[in-house]
């Protein structure tokens, strides 16, 4: 009855939070309030907390008093107005002591016991719930007490059996102390019966710890131990005869192999191993197929390794397989083709959706392989297609340079990846591993083999090898495809019309350089054929050019950027008009040139001209196009090479003036220190120093919030400094720009300070540097003023120095 109204008192528990006792007893059922005292099991705990669990000891207390009535005056209740009951179920629950302590858990009595050396009469059947409460709660040092003090079980040697055994299907081998775990296995060992208490899990457990913890295997008997359990379980399985295909077998078996392939490795014990292999082999988990047929000419390994291969296989163990194909292979006397059949059979399996993981193994095993008996070729083509549909770049990187090293390309070429396969494997090549001389050599075997190559990556795949410079082989490439049926994709592509143009008018000036120097030097000698070769660089420029166009007509109807990337080139090749005419086609339509259009325009005609270059920014700017920094820079830097300083000073003032608007970045930043402190022809001392006062201005305004310009600019400001005569000038830009970075040791550092410290202590010894200021700079120097007063000429003179020119 009480099961059935001990909700209700559970809930008037927690109403009467902040009454009296006596509202809480009227809040009872009326078969309860027949009494007039509280009962001492209530009033003993007035808070809710207390009362609740008043309430669930009462529940779980359910005895009869010897008495029938019990009538108690708590000192804390009120017997004018508290009404309970003295008989029916509460009158029959004793009270509980104020003393009375929750009973000590399984774990404390078993300590309390093994402290006490009484685990002899600790009950039998409590051990497998100690067990039980340590593994729960991760008590390794609980489950380490119980192997090691198993003889003190006080049941029968089964008991104990079981016991060890539930600790090893468990799997908490690894958090025995090794020496119990010698223990647990000499015990098992010794005793005497069946495996009573194993199974196939409690053995896969036991095998993967001996897998895990090979260095123990060789302490005193602890291998033998656990061939002595092993091999009477594995003689007692039978493959099932009615298996239903797929079939696979308990993990244990695959434990076994894999235990045994450590045997294999150890010598001493190639009779253990026998004897595990005839087990499984009687068992059928070795399938007779696997075995050879004749085996009376065979050595040991060659029957078991290669048996084992194909078990594995057969079971879809391949990694497993793998393991054991490339043991065989390190073995002496291996036989290559066996060990070449094995390693086909075996990529086969792994490339049955292959992992990453898998493979690598694959191209382990490629790589293991004698290339006398090479792998068949579609397998590799299948490991480059895997290897792109699992993106792993990595591993058809190495394929690819271990089928082209000569060795193995004296005896069998390897075919090279196809199709999208190989413009994954150059794209990877190019942009993650940068691979330089794969890439090239790929690019090489596209042309003299005739290799496809999907359409959409084409002028991509020229366009990267233009940029790594080869000249040769990407104008073979670009010929090949531009003949193709698909030529289009190459002849009209913006990005590799650009790369092709650049590439080869670097190869034009390379050449005209050449002409230049055989002129000087030996007039006659080779200038024809020189001659030859620039015509024919000349002549492929035009080539592009007039194909991209012809390809892109009319002009009229072309896309924005097809008409701005048709004027870069033309600008990169020098023909302004043309390129101007192709601005001029966005412009009848409305359309306006973004700025990075324009900047590249403007780099390759300031090139040329700078002051062509000048009055195409004042064209941007009638047409709405705001010039940034950038733009002027780049004609800043053109006019210094063309000693346009007039030009100069005019860009500089505009860049100046932008600057007090919005931030310049630091390559122009470089460009205008550059040219505010390159000294002009003619010009005054006096004039060049106040120029390197408003360079320092600059530098000091940049470094407010920006980093520290190069070692170079700090460089070229000290030795412009010397020039001016200004060594006060020349201190505070190496103390500025140069001195927190200075290599004291460094013998082009120690020069420079030298150069500056000589200056200073002339001006020092003259006075026209005050003393004080003079003395600190030469220690700053690190070159005291003493030496300077007769200072050796091998010095130099800084203002004629060579390094002086900013160039």
């Amino acid at each position: 009855m009480f099961g059935h109204v001990a909700p209700q008192i559970l809930d008037c528990c927690f109403l009467s939070t902040q009454l009296e006792l006596g509202t809480f007893t009227q809040r009872l059922p009326l078969q309860f309030r027949c009494g007039r005292r509280v009962p001492a099991c209530i009033t003993h705990f007035p808070s809710l907390r207390s009362s609740v669990s008043n309430i669930a000891l009462i529940a779980s207390h359910p005895r009869t008093s010897s008495r029938k009535s019990q009538t108690i005056l708590s000192p804390r209740s009120n017997s004018s107005h508290v009404v309970v009951p003295v008989t029916g179920v509460l009158s029959r629950i004793p009270p509980k002591p104020h003393n009375m302590r929750p009973a000590p858990s399984i774990l404390a009595r078993f300590k309390t016991a093994r402290r006490k050396g009484e685990l002899a009469t600790f009950p039998a059947e409590c051990w497998l719930d100690v067990l039980n409460e340590a593994l729960e709660i991760r008590s390794h040092q609980m489950v380490d007490h119980l192997v090691s003090e198993i003889d003190s079980h006080p049941g029968d040697e089964s008991e104990r059996r079981n016991l060890l055994w539930t600790i090893v299907r468990d799997g908490r081998l690894k958090i025995i102390e090794k020496e119990s775990m010698r223990s647990l296995l000499e015990y098992l060992d010794r005793t005497p019966g069946d495996i009573e208490g194993s199974s196939p899990e409690a053995f896969d457990k036991l095998l993967t710890w001996a897998r895990n913890n090979t260095y123990e295997l060789g302490h005193g008997n602890t291998f033998y131990h656990i061939m002595r359990l092993l091999l009477p379980f594995l003689q007692q399985l039978q493959l099932p005869r009615d298996f239903v295909i797929p079939y696979t077998p308990p993990p244990v078996i695959q434990s076994t192999i894999a235990f045994l392939q450590w045997i294999l490795q150890q010598s001493e014990l190639q009779e253990s191993a026998l004897e595990i292999f005839g087990a499984l082999v009687n068992s059928g988990y070795i399938p007779a197929e696997t075995l050879p047929e004749d085996n009376g000419s065979l050595t040991f390994d060659s029957v078991v390794f290669p048996a084992l291969t194909r078990t594995c296989l057969h079971w879809g163990w391949s990694p497993l397989a793998s393991s054991y194909l490339l043991g065989f292979m390190e073995r002496e006397n291996a036989p290559t083709s066996l060990c070449a059949i094995l390693a086909a059979e075996t990529l086969r399996s792994l490339l049955e959706d292959a992992t990453p993981a898998e493979l690598d193994i694959c191209g382990r095993l490629i790589r293991s392989t004698d290339p006398t008996y090479p792998i068949p070729d579609p397998l590799v083509s299948q490991i480059y297609r895997c290897a792109r549909e699992v993106a792993h770049g990595e591993v058809a990187e190495i394929l690819y340079a271990y089928s082209r090293q000569p060795e193995v390309m004296r005896v069998h070429r390897y075919p090279p990846p196809q199709g999208l396969d190989l413009s994954w494997l150059v794209h990877y090549l190019t942009k993650r591993s940068k691979s330089v001389h794969l890439c090239k050599r790929l690019a090489r075997e596209v042309v003299e083999l005739d290799l496809s190559f999907p359409t959409q990556y084409v002028a991509r795949f020229i366009a990267t090898i233009a940029e790594f410079g080869h000249s040769t082989l990407a104008r073979a490439l670009w010929e090949k495809f531009a003949a193709s049926e698909d030529g289009s994709a190459v002849v009209g592509d913006p990005g590799l019309l650009i790369a092709m143009s650049r590439l080869f008018l670097s190869q034009v000036k390379r050449v005209e350089s050449d002409i230049a120097q055989r002129d000087r030097d030996h007039p006659a000698q080779g200038k024809i054929r020189l001659q030859t070769k620039l015509d024919d660089f000349l002549a492929f420029l035009d080539r592009l050019l007039q194909e991209f166009r012809a390809h892109h007509e009319p002009l009229a109807e072309a896309e924005h950027h097809i008409l701005t990337t048709l004027a870069r080139a033309c600008f990169i090749h020098g023909k302004f008009v043309d390129g101007f005419a192709a601005f001029q086609c966005l412009l009848d339509r409305q359309e306006v040139p973004d700025r990075y259009d324009v900047n590249v325009a403007l780099t390759a005609i300031a090139e040329h001209h700078p002051r062509v270059a000048s009055q195409f920014v004042d064209f941007m700017v009638k047409r709405k196009i705001q010039p940034d920094d950038s733009t002027y820079c780049t004609i800043m830097n053109a006019a210094l090479e063309h000693k346009d300083f007039n030009l100069v000073d005019e860009m500089a003032n505009n860049v100046l003036t932008m600057q007090e608007d919005r931030e310049i970045n630091i390559k122009s930043m470089m460009v205008l220190i550059n040219a505010t402190a390159t000294p002009r022809p003619g010009e005054e001392l006096s004039e060049q120093r106040s120029r390197l006062r408003k360079t320092m201005k600059l530098v000091q305004s940049w470094m407010e919030n920006h980093p520290m310009p190069s070692m170079q600019v700090g460089k070229a400001l000290v030795l412009a400094s010397l020039r001016a005569g200004d060594s006060e000038m020349a201190f505070r830009f190496w103390k500025t720009l140069l001195r927190d970075s200075t290599e004291w040791n460094d013998g082009d550092q120690i020069h420079l300070r030298a150069l500056l410290a000589k200056k200073i202590s002339k001006d020092y010894h003259s006075g026209s540097v005050r003393k004080e200021l003079g003395r600190s700079s030469l220690t700053q120097l690190r070159f005291p003023p003493e030496p300077f007063s007769s200072m050796s000429s091998s010095v130099g003179d800084p203002t004629d120095d060579h390094r002086l020119s900013l160039g």
